[in-house]
């Protein structure tokens, strides 16, 4: 039977590549890359999203992706792929002629042919393939010189505008250097004055000081043998009154709140008395009143160090009134794909809302849990800056946070950061290794540049909207939910 033929993406024009061989040549463009030996699907789904990224001139998620690559399998495909991704080798296309310009796009001051990765990928290339890097190579530190060459031409263009013959240039410049000498001079002598009248006061201040420490040394002698013991004993009220008489009242004005149903009230002090009395008792009967955006609440279970042990979840506030509370996980909790298959939808009809709806949410929360998660209405907003449909609305009782949500309540804070737990990190998500934050990518539900595509928040806390691949494997999951501002049960003696 004959082989059915496959194909890749070019990284210059995007045109379809036969896949035959390493060494890759787009037939539309002539743009050369390299492809690994007898790659896994999903190895070969990274090599196209990377070549995608290149050919949108998205250098950056191109770099990242090749350099995870090159972490699970070290070939000369990986570290080429770093290589061009470094210098933006990429292509445009001529809108008289049509004709495919290939050019660099990053400006980069290194020796091109002392690069790390270029090295690397010589010494795992086979012969054809050292060819084409050599080439490749050599187009690069030919188009550096020429960027080279027009920032040198830039500046000096610029240098000479002003005049014709440069003489005003020279005229002006000579003026404002005397100018500068002459305040340079002023500044100086007024410097050394200055410092003569500071030197004085310091001296006479000095004087002054010597003589009011004498006096003050003498009236302490004398004070010191009636203030001391009292002053201890004032020491010792104090201790008393913070760790017994102030808790004991403060305790006492929230049993009154609570009894009199001021639960906010009630609830804010039993949160600052701790484990003071009962305070724990009565805050778990009105966990959710007297929150505020920021606070940090335990609420249902989740696995933390590993797979086996569930530790209490801890959870931001976004948002509180007197009728529910907004949060989201302090940390990432899961690694999750956006959908299994690369295709376009919406959240509606996306596997990751099915996940979160269900096996998540049976697995976090007990029965008495899910008593005070509230259904959410849901919108899904279109992506306007990149043209995208958002979907119809939802109801949902476990969702992650729309791009315009994450607009509102998460950035500028510290926890608009995605940090991942053990059990996450065991999992394989994408960590910022390259800033050494311990930070990670996570989804947002909103649609990025396509349907195919998902929005997420970046290592540094801000949104991307064109967003990543549904199918990518290794990106973290911020589950947010909606609870109910209620009494639950009643405190037992």
């Amino acid at each position: 039977m004959r082989k059915k033929k496959q194909f890749t993406v070019c990284r210059a024009c995007g045109s379809e590549v036969e896949l035959s061989g390493t060494v890759l040549c787009c037939k539309e463009c002539g743009a050369k890359q390299l492809y690994p030996r007898d790659a896994e699907e999903e190895t070969k789904g990274h090599y196209a999203d990377a070549f995608r990224y290149m050919c949108h001139d998205d250098f950056y998620s191109a770099l990242r992706l090749f350099e995870a690559i090159s972490k699970t399998g070290d070939n000369a495909a990986a570290h080429f792929g770093i290589f061009v991704a470094k210098y933006g080798l990429g292509a445009d296309r001529e809108h008289i002629t049509g004709n495919i310009i290939h050019s660099c796009k990053r400006r980069n001051t290194a020796d091109v042919m002392e690069d790390a990765d270029l090295q690397k990928a010589l010494q795992l290339a086979d012969k054809a393939e050292r060819a084409a890097i050599k080439e490749v190579a050599d187009f690069i530190y030919e188009e550096q010189r020429r960027l080279e060459r027009e920032e040198r031409e830039a500046a000096a263009k610029a240098k000479n505008a002003l005049t014709e013959d440069g003489l005003a240039v020279e005229f002006d410049t000579a003026q404002k250097n005397a100018e500068e000498k002459a305040k340079r001079e002023k500044a100086e002598a007024d410097r050394i004055a200055e410092e003569a009248r500071a030197e004085e006061k310091r001296r006479y201040d000095e004087r002054n000081r010597r003589i009011e420490k004498a006096k003050k040394q003498e009236r302490t002698a004398k004070i010191a043998k009636i203030a001391v013991p009292a002053a201890l004993l004032a020491v010792v009220l104090v201790l008393v009154s913070v760790f017994a008489v102030v808790p004991a009242i403060r305790y006492s004005s929230a049993v009154k709140s609570y009894e009199s149903g001021d639960y906010a009230a009630a609830a804010d002090i039993f949160r600052d008395l701790g484990d003071h009395k009962r305070s724990e008792d009565y805050l778990g009967t009105i966990p959710f009143y007297g929150l505020e955006a920021g606070d940090v609440i335990e609420f249902g279970d989740y696995y933390r160090s590993n797979a086996v042990v569930k530790f209490p979840i801890e959870w931001v506030v976004l948002e509180a009134d007197d009728e529910s509370v907004l949060l989201i996980s302090k940390y990432v909790l899961e690694v999750k794909k956006y959908n299994e298959e690369h295709i376009s939808v919406t959240w509606e009809t996306s596997d990751l809302r099915e996940y979160l709806n269900g096996e998540f949410y049976e697995a976090a929360f007990d029965a008495s849990d899910r008593e005070q998660i509230i259904e959410s209405e849901i919108s899904n907003p279109n992506n306007t800056s990149q043209g995208t449909l958002g979907g119809n609305a939802t109801v949902d009782r476990v969702f992650a946070l729309s791009f315009e949500e994450a607009e509102k309540y998460l950035i500028g804070k510290e926890y608009a950061y995605g940090y991942p737990t053990d059990y996450v990190k065991a999992l394989g998500v994408y960590e910022d290794e390259e800033g050494g934050t311990g930070r990670c990518w996570y989804w947002l539900r909103s649609p990025g540049s396509s349907q195919s595509n998902a929005a997420k928040m970046e290592y540094d806390g801000t949104v991307s909207y064109r967003g990543s691949m549904i199918h990518y494997s290794k990106y973290g999951v911020r589950p947010a939910i909606r609870v109910r501002v209620e009494k639950v049960g009643t405190l037992i003696d």
